[in-house]
């Protein structure tokens, strides 16, 4: 029987491979994943320098593993001293799974969104008091960052980003899109390197999936046509997946 190709395109490794690994054997899928950007991380002497920063801090933002896999491990290398009442703002649920696992930060500590960025930073009115750092690269965020730019005056948050990390284009010359069956992208930034190389990938033969709303809209940009989106159930992107190739479209 064919295997079903398919193509995760993220940053850094995967946080939940044993899911993906669990998805291709009720599936009969092939999983590959591939980096289309590649990461260069701010020095250690470059994060000391933002000590007193992540100290005032009482909330901290995540939208991606990495920022959360080079963000702790830096932390308790330079002996930073992080409050013991923080908060920590995760995109989703996968996220929100991951740092109580591997961080060891208490439940009760932890805000998530149910299924986009829109759901965490809408409740985010109840919380201006706290003092916001969001680590992240040098791009920022499509949806958190002008979300706050826009709205720091009006909900007097206090919010500054930290970008401890670069994106940077790598070398895709291996990549055939046609090989695949399904690709599937997690950020808008990967997304668009992605385009700019293959200007005549035709989405209607290999099929795209993408998460999150910023990623939806980049591939809105640029005309293609999107087999599984964001659709506001709350569902995780396994789910929408494994109801993708049950056929419950």
């Amino acid at each position: 029987m064919h295997k079903i190709k398919v193509l995760v395109i993220q940053q850094g490794t995967p946080y939940l491979i044993s899911t993906y690994q669990k998805l291709a054997s009720e599936h009969n899928l092939k999983i590959e994943f591939r980096a289309l950007s590649k990461l260069s991380f701010i020095s250690e002497a470059h994060f000391r320098t933002y000590k007193l920063l992540i100290e005032k801090s009482t909330a901290f933002l995540f939208s991606n593993s990495t920022a959360i896999e080079y963000f702790f491990p830096m932390v308790e290398a330079c002996n930073i001293a992080l409050r013991k009442d923080r908060k920590c703002f995760l995109a989703n649920q996968g996220l929100a799974y991951y740092i109580e696992k591997h961080h060891k930060i208490k439940k009760t500590h932890v805000y998530k969104g149910k299924n986009s960025l829109k759901d965490l930073l809408g409740n985010m009115k109840n919380h201006k008091k706290e003092t916001f750092l969001f680590p992240c690269s040098n791009l920022g965020q499509p949806t958190i960052s002008p979300f706050f730019r826009s709205r720091k005056h009006n909900f007097r948050y206090k919010y500054k980003e930290l970008p401890i990390y670069s994106n940077e284009p790598c070398n895709l010359e291996t990549i055939n899109p046609t090989d695949y069956d399904l690709i599937l992208f997690f950020s808008p930034i990967a997304l668009s390197f992605f385009a700019e190389k293959f200007p005549t990938f035709d989405s209607t033969k290999t099929k795209v999936a993408v998460l999150g709303e910023a990623t939806a809209k980049k591939a809105k940009k640029y005309k293609w046509q999107v087999a599984i989106t964001p659709n506001g159930d709350g569902q995780s992107m396994m789910q929408r997946l494994d109801a993708y190739f049950r056929g419950e479209r």
